[in-house]
């Protein structure tokens, strides 16, 4: 058991170590550009349209949003159940690049 316990340490400790090693390339010694002076910023004026708060249609989705939505919860784990409770495809987050499944979207917020 102890030896199980010390395996599991090492190879968490190697796990850790290796993420903290970066890629970096070495810097030649190029002569330097001074830095401009940053001018202050523009002040808007009170009343300016990029001041006032545009609402925007914000759209709730997801897996936890059907469940409070729908009035027999259980039906959206039913793979038999009726078209009008969805597809539980429409929940599930897929990698573009290879297409395999990632997870479910629990929660998601879109505008």
């Amino acid at each position: 058991m102890k030896a199980i316990l010390i395996l599991a340490l090492a190879l968490a400790l190697s796990v850790v170590n290796s993420r903290g090693q970066a890629n970096q390339a070495e810097v030649s010694n190029q002569t330097q550009i001074p830095a401009k002076k940053k001018s202050a910023p523009a002040l808007l004026a009170p009343d300016s349209p990029a001041l006032r708060a545009v609402p925007r249609k914000v759209i709730f989705g997801g897996a936890l949003v059907r469940l409070a939505k729908t009035d027999k919860p259980l039906q959206l784990i039913n793979p038999f159940a009726p078209a009008r409770y969805g597809s539980g495809l429409n929940d599930l987050v897929v990698d573009p690049a290879t297409g395999k499944a990632l997870g479910i979207s629990l929660l998601s917020i879109r505008n």
